[in-house]
Formats: structure tokens, C-alpha cells, sequence
């Protein structure tokens, strides 16, 4: 009998995820990850918020998220993050962590995360 390993959260290396041209929706792991939404209106989340299939677990790697163009929605994780938003209007939030939040071009929202966030905007 060959013994299978163990499918868990704790063992999925980070992820490197980028979208397409169209509206996508990127979720990370439990690790640093790199989610980079391309163009298009994006949704991307640090971290992943859980389905039945795969419960919810906290992200404690600081990742790297990037909008592109278009007008994205983008939450980070529990760690310290980068966050583009690239060009266009977006709504960049950081969570937990120190975080670094570039806002681009646009008219961007930056809501606090209720930790210690650096925000800056990025003029034309």
C-alpha cells in the first residue's frame, strides 16, 4: 500500500496567482504570497476566506498584492503587506500588520486596517 500525504493548509507553499484581462477574483494562503489581478476590475484578498470544501485560516505572511489597471477591491492579510492598486479608482485596505498601501492613480479609498498602515499616493 503506497501511503498518500496529508492534504493540509500548512503545507501549500505560497501562491503565485496572476489574473486576466477580465474581472477576477484572487485569494491567498496561509503563507507570502504574490496576487497580481492584471487588468480588469479586480477582487483580491490576502488571505483565504474559506468555502465548504476549504475552511477559513489566517494568513500570517506578509504578501505582495497588485490591482493592475482597472478598478479594483483589495484586502490584505494578517501580515505586513504591499499593496498596489495601480491605476484607476480603487479600495485598498491593509487588516493586521504593518502595511505599505500605494494608492496609484484615481481616486482611490484607503480605509485603515486598525494597525499600523503607511499609505501613499502616487500622482500623475
Amino acid at each position: 500500500m503506497i501511503d498518500q500525504p496529508e492534504f493540509t493548509l500548512d503545507n501549500v507553499p505560497s501562491v503565485n496567482v496572476t489574473g486576466s484581462d477580465g474581472r477576477d477574483f484572487l485569494y491567498g494562503m496561509t503563507k507570502s504570497d504574490t496576487l497580481n489581478g492584471g487588468a480588469g476590475d479586480d477582487t483580491i484578498y490576502g488571505w483565504n476566506m474559506g468555502t465548504p470544501e476549504l475552511p477559513a485560516t489566517p494568513d500570517m505572511g506578509g504578501d505582495t498584492i497588485s490591482g493592475g489597471a482597472g478598478n479594483d477591491y483589495i484586502i490584505g492579510s494578517m501580515g505586513s503587506d504591499t499593496i498596489d492598486g495601480g491605476d484607476d479608482d480603487d479600495i485598498l485596505s491593509g487588516k493586521e500588520g504593518i502595511d505599505y498601501i500605494y494608492g496609484g492613480q484615481g481616486k482611490d479609498v484607503l480605509p485603515s486596517g486598525g494597525a499600523d498602515n503607511y499609505f501613499r499616493r502616487i500622482a500623475a
